[in-house]
C-alpha cells in the first residue's frame, strides 16, 4: 500500500496521500510544470556519528556528486532545453533525528551557489522525503538503502539515476558478499564515490 502510494500519484491511498499532500504544500505546484528536478540524497547522521555503521559503509565525497550532478545536468540541457533545473537535496534517511539540523547545515555548504540552478534542502520528515525524492526527474543517491528505495520506487529511466560505485567497506565481512551486479539495477549509472575530498 505505502510502495502504491508512492509510484501511483493519481491512484495512490493511505499513506502515500498524506505525504503527497506534505510535498504538494511543499513545492506549492504539482509534477508536470517547466522545472526539471534533480533529486540528491546525502546520507551524514548516523553513519558518519554512529561507529558501527561508519564502519560499515564507504564515506561520501563530494567529487561524486559535482559529477553525478554535471552529468545530469548535460542529459537535462539535451532533452528539456526549455526546461529551467532545480536540485533537490534530502539529507533524511537517518535514524539520527537529532542530526538533521547540523547535517543540513553542512551540506547547505556544500551545495549553495556551487551549480547553475536553484537548490532546496529538506530534512523534515524522513516519508515526505522519499516521496520528494522518488517524484524528482532525476535521482543521485548516497550510499544508502533509503537513496536505492527511492531511486527504485521512481520508476526513473536508469540512466536518469545515479548511484555510488562503493557502499561496503572491503575490509568489512559484508564487503565478500556484495556485488554491484546484483545491488543495482540494470542500466543505473554508477559513478565511483571515492575520489577526494571526502564530505
Amino acid at each position: 500500500q505505502a510502495e502504491d502510494g508512492i509510484r501511483d500519484q493519481p491512484r495512490s491511498r493511505g499513506l502515500g496521500d498524506v505525504y503527497k499532500r506534505q510535498v504538494q504544500r511543499y513545492y506549492g505546484r504539482s509534477k508536470g510544470d517547466e522545472t526539471i528536478r534533480i533529486g540528491i540524497q546525502v546520507r551524514l547522521g548516523d553513519k558518519e556519528r554512529n561507529a558501527h555503521f561508519k564502519g560499515v559503509y564507504v564515506p561520501h565525497s563530494s567529487a561524486y556528486y559535482d559529477e553525478a550532478i554535471e552529468y545530469l545536468q548535460n542529459i537535462a540541457s539535451a532533452r528539456w532545453p526549455s526546461k529551467k533545473l532545480e536540485l533537490v537535496v534530502s539529507v533524511g534517511g537517518s535514524i539520527d533525528e537529532l542530526g538533521s539540523v547540523e547535517d543540513r547545515e553542512i551540506v547547505q555548504a556544500l551545495f549553495q551557489d556551487k551549480y547553475a540552478a536553484d537548490v532546496h534542502f529538506i530534512a523534515d520528515n524522513q516519508f515526505a522525503d522519499m516521496l520528494v525524492l522518488s517524484t524528482c526527474d532525476a535521482i543521485v543517491t548516497g550510499a544508502s538503502s533509503y537513496g536505492w528505495w527511492a531511486a527504485f520506487l521512481s520508476n526513473l529511466p536508469a540512466d536518469l539515476i545515479v548511484v555510488p560505485k562503493h557502499v561496503i567497506r572491503p575490509e568489512h565481512a559484508l564487503a565478500q558478499e556484495y556485488k554491484i551486479e546484483d545491488y543495482y539495477p540494470f542500466g543505473w549509472k554508477i559513478i565511483d564515490n571515492t575520489k577526494p575530498p571526502e564530505m
